[in-house]
């Protein structure tokens, strides 16, 4: 089982000069159309219906061997004064998997970023059980822009409830805005906070392998991350590629992987 973690920034990517953004866009699916064998696209800073140009009238989509979940930060983004082109998360899953249910209602949930969590359990074909959580930590404006979901998500019972269970695989990705470095001690802690599940680049090269950019923040850092379930490290192959290969030698503010985002993909390969 592969899958591909990505913050594409949708939200920079499609102002502007709207000849750009169609490249961008058509860029966009080129890349994840060309990364072959991928089960799951954990995406976030994106709206796959605008991406693919999904309307009433449009019924061609250029990957259709997938089945698109999508929770929109509407909420969210209409609190930070953005009144359109809204985004989020999605989970694009190949049609080999069937949603078994959805682990995460948000109605009763009142804390900022809620919409940013999909938790989904999935079957596949051979019938095993696989749980996705797609996180994105968004900035959050009534908190003077600190980086709250963390703690919101430590609190969550949903959530807690599911890396909990016994049953099936779990895995936890996404862009979770540590900014953490060698140096700055942020790793150990965000990883001793996550536990009981596991950084799946714990104990490889790719452990410290920074996956943004930017050039107020002092270059490169590591946001985005995937953790699993003691029983994938234990009974699963993990083949894992963070592409650093493909980032623009440019080093400003416009700095992108691929010239696509200002992050770059995390993808694993799973053999149980």
């Amino acid at each position: 089982m592969k899958i591909l973690i990505w913050n594409m920034n949708y939200w920079q990517n499609t102002k502007g000069d709207s000849k750009k953004v169609i490249t961008w866009k058509n860029d966009c699916i080129e890349y994840l159309k060309n990364e072959r064998n991928i089960d799951f696209y954990i995406l976030q800073e994106i709206n796959p219906f605008r991406l693919f140009e999904i309307s009433q009238n449009q019924y061609y989509i250029p990957m259709t061997d997938y089945n698109i979940l999508y929770n929109e930060l509407k909420r969210e983004l209409s609190f930070d004064g953005r009144k359109d082109n809204f985004w989020g998360n999605a989970i694009l899953f190949n049609r080999n998997f069937t949603v078994r249910n959805n682990n995460m209602e948000t109605d009763h949930k009142y804390y900022y970023g809620k919409n940013a969590i999909m938790c989904y359990d999935f079957n596949s074909s051979d019938g095993k059980l696989i749980t996705i959580i797609n996180v994105y930590n968004k900035k959050n404006y009534a908190k003077n822009g600190a980086y709250t979901l963390i703690n919101d998500l430590n609190d969550d019972d949903d959530i807690k409830n599911v890396i909990r269970r016994k049953d099936g695989y779990i895995i936890l990705a996404g862009d979770l805005n540590t900014f953490a470095k060698n140096n700055n001690g942020r790793l150990k802690d965000l990883e001793e906070n996550m536990k009981p599940l596991i950084n799946c680049t714990k104990d490889t090269s790719f452990h410290e392998e920074e996956t943004y950019y930017h050039s107020e923040k002092d270059g490169y850092g590591i946001d985005d991350f995937c953790f699993i379930s003691e029983n994938i490290e234990k009974n699963a192959k993990i083949d894992i590629d963070i592409p650093k290969k493909d980032w623009d030698d440019k080093k400003d503010k416009n700095h992108r992987w691929k010239g696509l985002s200002d992050h770059c993909p995390i993808i694993v390969d799973f053999t149980f």
